[in-house]
């Protein structure tokens, strides 16, 4: 399955210059499901937290439940990352499963 839309919720909006070190991403897949999960900018979550490495050389993310630690967090990363979690089979590991949305009465 691909993604049909990826909606990244920039904290102070996509055209501020303030660094962004977090920022959840709606994924719409092609079965019209969404999906969300946070992104995190592995530099900024390397300061706070004791015994982080980072992301192995050949490693171009880690993921957890609805947590994903990507460098650099920008645009062309997220939509690779969300390519290669549904590549591999873990793109459900990795986001949460949002309920559909209710069709306007």
């Amino acid at each position: 399955m691909n993604a049909k839309s990826i909606d990244l919720l920039w904290p102070y909006g996509p055209d501020s210059d303030r660094t962004v070190d977090q920022m959840d991403v709606v994924v719409e897949l092609e079965d019209d499901s969404r999906w969300v999960s946070s992104f995190y900018d592995t530099q900024r979550f390397n300061q706070g937290v004791q015994g982080f490495r980072g992301l192995g050389p050949n490693q171009d993310f880690r993921f957890q439940e609805r947590m994903i630690l990507v460098s650099p967090l920008d645009e062309p990363t997220i939509r690779s990352t969300v390519g290669k979690l549904l590549e591999t089979g873990c793109f459900e590991e990795a986001f949460e499963r949002l309920e559909p949305v209710p069709d306007p009465a």
